[in-house]
């Protein structure tokens, strides 16, 4: 089924009893197993880290242009990347991910994506969709200015197709897509032309979260806005969607997809809303009213009128290599937790880590996480997590 069409009719699956809320999930504690100091690997600010079947892991460093490789154990493997158009220059490093474990790294400013082996050496390179052409033969136009308006590519598979988020221009968009879509970004399966195979998903419109005004817009803080995530190798989209609570009880959908545009499961959970400190409210206002005076001085009184109740129920989504999905549940101020989902859509555990870090990869039994040094530098840890039903020696 579609995305957009198991949408449209309120996602008609069970509701899993999460607190009663949560109360039968439980509650586990990750171990702090293996750190990759930053100071002495030279690591600095990191985009994305990706896991191989192998356990070993790839930290792309987009200030440096390479992506430096360690082993499970954290020991130094190589690094691969440097600044130029040459074989294995990046100009900008994007998004990344896996095709097997051969590793790629779209580059939009050249316009092209680098496959890297499981030796560490360049495979070849290969020229990203500059537009989007119909089996009609008109093009999909895309929003003028919009920053990675698109095709921007976020999975890579061994045919040669690709999927890429893409922001449509409104009133553009032909009328067999037009009347499926809520909003004009999407994520685009597309061949290696560029020609539109399918429409994944239609991400659920965030308009509710900027304020219009002249040519711009101001986002709003504390906005409960929808996200999505794309698994490492592509096999599968979450899209999590929350309502805008105004009472503290409230709820929130995750959607799992398949690269065709599939349902793989539907699920609403229900979530007591955590109320926002009013000066914390007032404070984020005043400095989004300074940020935005200058140049979209016409955002102010909606501003000042945004007086949001309680924080979002989902900070962040990501799709473990196991193809489990972690949705980031609003925390306390000294840990984060994690409410982890199974391949069916039940929550089978939370797993609490510190508040400090952030999560930037997931297999079937470890969390690869970010976590800021006193000096700046930034280390790479593992996690590992015993969840129920994994391997005791997994590789994904």
């Amino acid at each position: 089924m579609n995305y957009v069409i198991a949408f449209a009719i309120g996602i008609a699956t069970a509701i899993p009893s999460l607190l009663a809320a949560q109360g039968g999930v439980p509650l586990i504690a990750a171990h702090r197993a293996v750190v990759i100091d930053g100071t002495a690997n030279h690591l600095s600010r990191t985009n994305w880290i990706g896991v191989t079947s192998d356990g070993s892991i790839a930290v792309l460093q987009p200030t440096l242009v390479i992506v430096r490789f360690f082993d499970a154990n954290g020991r130094a493997l190589g690094r691969v990347g440097k600044r130029g158009s040459g074989t294995g220059g990046f100009a900008v490093m994007g998004r990344a991910g896996w095709v097997g474990d051969t590793l790629w790294v779209a580059d939009v400013t050249q316009q092209r994506i680098t496959y890297i082996s499981p030796s560490r050496k360049v495979l070849r390179t290969a020229p990203m969709a500059s537009d989007v052409t119909l089996s009609s033969g008109e093009s999909l136009p895309f929003l003028e200015g919009a920053a990675g308006a698109g095709p921007s590519p976020v999975a890579s598979y061994r045919d040669r197709t690709s999927l890429n988020f893409g922001v449509t221009g409104s009133g553009a968009v032909p009328a067999s897509l037009h009347e499926l879509s809520r909003s004009g970004a999407a994520l685009l399966h597309l061949s290696s032309d560029g020609t539109l195979l399918n429409v994944a998903a239609w991400i659920p419109s965030s308009d509710a979260c900027q304020i219009r005004a002249g040519r711009g817009g101001a986002g709003l803080p504390y906005c409960t806005a929808p996200l999505y995530a794309v698994a490492p190798d592509g096999r599968s989209i979450a899209i999590v969607d929350m309502d805008r609570a105004s009472a503290p009880q409230t709820t929130f959908s995750v959607v799992l997809l398949s690269p065709r545009g599939d349902t793989l499961f539907a699920h609403r959970f229900p979530f007591v809303g955590v109320p926002i400190p009013a000066h914390d409210v007032d404070s984020a206002i005043a400095v989004r009213i300074a940020s935005t005076q200058v140049l979209l001085p016409e955002a102010t009184p909606g501003l000042r009128a945004y007086h949001p109740a309680f924080y979002p129920a989902v900070q962040a989504a990501l799709i473990g290599r196991d193809g489990r999905v972690w949705v980031q549940l609003h925390g306390g101020a000294t840990d984060q937790q994690w409410l982890v989902l199974g391949v069916d859509g039940n929550a089978e555990a939370k797993v609490t880590l510190p508040a400090s870090v952030t999560v930037r990869a997931a297999t079937a039994t470890a969390l690869w996480v970010t976590e800021p040094g006193t000096d700046g530098s930034i280390s790479v840890v593992r996690y590992d997590v015993p969840l129920a039903g994994s391997p005791a020696n997994p590789k994904t």
